[in-house]
């Protein structure tokens, strides 16, 4: 989750770093999200992420659509 363009800049590197370490894996899906992805989506964008969610409801949609699942049950 990140909160600035600082958060931002700063998950593009761990994010490199990362998929520096599944060589060789299948990689893993990376999510970024909180309130820095709305106010700065060109460089959230670039940080590599796999998807971006500006809030909780967009972030689980997501990874239920990544996941195929799409029933979330009784509410």
């Amino acid at each position: 989750s990140v909160s600035s363009q600082k958060d931002i800049q700063q998950a593009a590197g761990f994010i490199a770093r990362v998929r520096s370490l599944q060589s060789g894996r299948a990689p893993e899906a990376i999510m970024l999200g909180g309130p820095a992805v709305g106010v700065f989506p060109e460089l959230a964008q670039r940080a590599g992420a796999d998807m971006l969610a500006g809030d909780a409801p967009e972030a689980l949609a997501q990874a239920e659509t990544l996941l195929g699942n799409t029933d979330r049950g009784p509410r």
